[in-house]
This record gives structure tokens, sequence and C-alpha cells, in this order.
């Protein structure tokens, strides 16, 4: 539950961090893509933490 609870956080922030950064930038705001690159580093920030915890109860 954790870990879908994440993803959806990831989702919103990354689709605020998208709409800011297009406005900034002058370009136009795609919401599809913002939720593909979101989901990316979503599933990788959510890999990352239990590929590290197996590793330190390895040693």
């Amino acid at each position: 539950m954790k870990y879908i609870t994440s993803m959806v956080w990831i989702i919103a922030f990354f689709q605020i961090i998208g709409f800011i950064g297009s406005s900034l930038t002058k370009t136009q705001y795609d919401p599809l893509q913002t939720f593909y690159v979101s989901l990316v580093f979503g599933v990788i920030f959510s890999i990352v933490p239990i590929e590290l915890e197996k590793l330190s109860k390895k040693n």
C-alpha cells in the first residue's frame, strides 16, 4: 500500500513540476508525457530502497 501511495504522490508532484517548468520555459504543457516520466522515476524511486535494503541485509 505504501508503494501505491508513493506513486500517487510522485505523479502529482511531477505534474506540478511539469506545469511550472513548461510555464517558465514557455513551452507547451503535455500532461501525458509528464505522466510517463513520473512513472519511470516513481518506479526507480520505489526499487532503489528495496534493493538497498537487500544489500544491507547481505552484508
